[in-house]
């Protein structure tokens, strides 16, 4: 990635901090202002304001309400972006936000944890478990009812301008030279009952000659095991599907449909120092 990247860290994480300390003062001043407190006291309301100050989201402490404004590496939602003077599909390149394809994700936040099913195993998993913290990117393309033929072959597609040796996420994956840093792994999460593991694309179960398939791309969305089977609904995704792209730290870098490869390459060329 190119240095400004570092840059980025004081963009988003001062502010955080910042309301963090705010947050404890008020916190403290309360506690301390609090010697012999009674039931009493409570009742009549002497301590309302500390007792308002706990009982607010402190989404500083767990970092999970934490969220980010549009910068170099959250998308800005419909606005032209400062981009490098590059072409792909003649389309406006402008990183950008569809609030109907993920009515409750939101851009520069965590992304909720949903639980799904394994697809090789019905193993329930909550989503957020599977994004591990190695410095890799995280795609998810959530599929819809992929038993659809229609909806199979949009995602199908995907898959295909996805894999391609000049896609952006392929020269990625293969410049890392083994590392996950910097890499995209993709993921399909999809609602469909009657499709195989081994009916899906195959960029969502790749194959080393070593150590074999990989079985854990690939998760399915419907009733099972627990209270699986919500996260389409969960997160406000309609039939047409979308993908939502997942920095490293989880936070949500990116939204778009299953069509916008190009829209989602020129995203990742913001900061990205391979050549268009």
């Amino acid at each position: 990635a190119i240095p400004r990247v570092l840059e980025t860290y004081q963009e988003e994480r001062l502010p955080v901090a910042e309301q963090l300390i705010s947050f404890d003062r008020q916190m403290c001043q309360g506690v301390c202002s609090m010697p012999g407190i009674t039931t009493l006291d409570i009742s009549e309301g002497k301590f309302k304001e500390l007792i308002s100050t706990l009982a607010e989201e402190n989404s500083s402490a767990s970092g999970l309400g934490v969220t980010y404004a549009p910068g170099l590496i959250v998308a800005l939602a419909g606005t032209q972006a400062a981009h490098r003077t590059l072409c792909l599909e003649d389309q406006d390149i402008s990183p950008h936000r569809k609030p109907y394809l993920a009515q409750h994700v939101t851009l520069g936040r965590r992304l909720p944890s949903e639980l799904v099913l394994s697809q090789s195993d019905s193993r329930p998993w909550h989503l957020q478990e599977q994004f591990l913290s190695t410095g890799q990117w995280h795609l998810v393309v959530f599929g819809g009812d992929i038993a659809s033929v229609a909806q199979m072959a949009r995602v199908e597609h995907l898959s295909t301008r996805l894999s391609q040796p000049s896609s952006l996420i392929t020269r990625l994956n293969r410049a890392a030279q083994g590392s996950l840093v910097g890499t995209v792994g993709v993921y399909l999460v999809h609602n469909a009952e009657s499709v195989e593991w081994i009916e899906t694309p195959t960029i969502f179960r790749p194959f080393n000659p070593v150590t074999g398939y990989d079985y854990t791309k690939v998760f399915v969305d419907r009733q099972g095991y627990q209270l699986s089977g919500n996260a389409h609904r969960g997160y406000g995704i309609g039939p047409e599907g979308c993908m939502i792209l997942l920095r490293p730290d989880q936070h949500v870098a990116f939204v778009g449909d299953l069509e916008d490869v190009g829209k989602l390459e020129a995203f990742f060329y913001r900061f990205s120092v391979l050549d268009v």
